[in-house]
């Protein structure tokens, strides 16, 4: 996850507990702006997710409860070794 979005210029920090992964995006990395709330970017993540077949769980409002948009990615409850 890191090195797939690490540099990447909307990400504003990468967080992780266990299994889970967390992206913070950020209109502007090096002052870590948040997008404007009316795009309802966490919104729009999880339409483009379920669209693919991916489930993820974003959520906005996440610095104060409106600004801060962020998506946690989790593997699937059934994961195995392999």
């Amino acid at each position: 996850m890191r090195s797939a979005f690490a540099e990447h210029p909307q990400i504003g920090d990468i967080r992780r507990r266990g299994l889970f992964w967390a992206l913070e995006l950020v209109q502007d990395r090096a002052c870590k702006r948040p997008f404007d709330p009316a795009r309802r970017l966490h919104a729009r993540i999880k339409q483009a997710a379920v669209e693919t077949g991916l489930l993820c769980y974003p959520m906005g409002g996440t610095i104060d409860g409106v600004h801060g948009d962020h998506a946690l990615l989790a593997p699937p409850f059934i994961i195995a070794p392999t």
